[in-house]
């Protein structure tokens, strides 16, 4: 969890402070050595080019203020999210120095990483600098402390800049602290935010305020002894913790439950959707299944029609060859008729040639004699008569032997008969 400290403080020679003292406790040296472990990182920046060191600095700063109750340094004391690593936590710390103290005041600043009373790591930065901005003029160790000079700056000391007193300049840092690590963490993909403003200001819930936990109960606790105040504290981060838990599990089974009822109008939504596009599908299926009785019935018309066209093209064609067909057996039998009558006549003349006449012939002979001197005497009309019986036996007898043609022996039927 992201925790949001920023502390400002002055060091001042009215309460017993020193800067060089102050400056070893962040350093970890000398009789701080003990506590070497916790420092990570150590910087100092903007120093005048009389200062040999760090050290060299802050211990002039002792000696050189003049007033009694000097302020002797300013210091920010800064968490670090747990979250960052070792890289970007320098890294938020040296943005943090390059907005807010520019290259104007001289400034050191350390990164510790203490054992927290949860069991894990509490990484934060300690800041102190000099209020005296650097104004580009050049000016000796014993000049630099002198009282500034507006009429005549090159005559007096470096100038303190007393903005850093006003209450609205705390105001802006600690939202200039908010923005730059808020940056941070964004630059390495947390989701994790801080927020400058009270709890009560951001519109959660009140919890117990925890108590100030004094250097004397922190070393005592990383000794394994258990102090009253370190006792409080403890309890009140459980109730802390247990609290904020039973804030963050109440808006979960909240934001579920919004969930479920959003899940719940979308569900019946889709259904009533589904429910109106099954009755759209079954309307149109509806109205298919009546087009397709309609066209069912006009194309099985269509067809019958043109089964009718068909059987009755096929009838006349039919017809038409039955026709053609009869008139081929006709002629054929008109042809056939008259090469048999060839033929007998032709035989009977041959055989005229070759016997005598029989005495049935000489009857026939003189019967035909007599028909002809009848026909002689008859009249015209009778006459006609006669013609026209020939002309029916002969085309009786030229249809029989046409029909007789397409049976098995009808020739030689024929043939005997001729020769009878």
């Amino acid at each position: 969890m992201v925790i949001y400290r920023l502390d400002f403080r002055h060091g001042s020679r009215g309460k017993g402070q020193r800067a060089l003292e102050h400056f070893r406790y962040i350093a970890r040296e000398q009789r701080y050595e003990n506590r070497a472990n916790h420092l990570r990182y150590l910087e100092s920046g903007n120093l005048p080019f009389w200062a040999r060191s760090p050290q060299h600095f802050w211990g002039s700063v002792d000696t050189n203020e003049r007033p009694y109750d000097a302020r002797l340094y300013s210091e920010f004391i800064v968490s670090l999210p747990r979250e960052l690593t070792s890289k970007d936590q320098i890294k938020l710390v040296k943005s943090f120095v390059e907005k807010e103290l520019t290259h104007s005041f001289p400034f050191t600043f350390a990164i510790h990483e203490s054992p927290s009373l949860d069991g894990g790591k509490n990484p934060h930065a300690h800041l102190m600098f000099s209020r005296r901005r650097l104004d580009g003029i050049t000016r000796d160790e014993d000049r630099y402390f002198l009282r500034g000079n507006n009429a005549f700056p090159e005559r007096g000391g470096t100038p303190k800049d007393r903005s850093w007193i006003a209450k609205s300049r705390l105001l802006e840092l600690r939202v200039s602290w908010q923005d730059i690590t808020n940056q941070v963490l964004f630059e390495a993909g947390r989701n994790e935010r801080i927020d400058h403003r009270s709890r009560k200001e951001q519109g959660l819930s009140f919890t117990i305020p925890e108590p100030k936990l004094r250097p004397y109960d922190s070393m005592l606790w990383h000794k394994g002894i258990k102090t009253q105040h370190t006792k409080e504290v403890k309890n009140i981060r459980a109730i802390r913790w247990l609290t904020e838990n039973l804030e963050r599990t109440q808006d979960l089974i909240t934001r579920s439950l919004s969930t479920v009822r959003k899940e719940q109008e979308q569900l019946r939504s889709q259904h009533s959707a589904a429910v109106q596009n099954i009755r759209s599908a079954l309307e149109v299926l509806e109205a298919a299944q009546n087009h397709r009785d309609h066209y069912t019935a006009r194309l099985t018309n269509w067809v019958g029609e043109i089964r009718d066209r068909t059987l009755l093209q096929q009838k006349q064609q039919f017809a038409h060859q039955i026709a053609k067909l009869t008139e081929v057996l006709i002629e054929r039998g008109y042809a056939r008729a008259q090469k048999l009558h060839e033929q007998i006549w032709e035989t009977r003349q041959a055989l005229d040639r070759f016997r005598a006449p029989t005495i049935l012939e000489q009857q026939v002979g003189q019967q035909e004699e007599r028909s002809q001197h009848q026909q002689k005497t008859q009249k015209p009309e009778n006459q006609k008569r006669v013609r026209q019986r020939k002309r029916d036996n002969q085309t009786q007898s030229a249809l029989h032997a046409a029909r007789s043609e397409d049976t098995p022996g009808a020739w030689e039927d024929s043939e005997s008969r001729s020769d009878k």
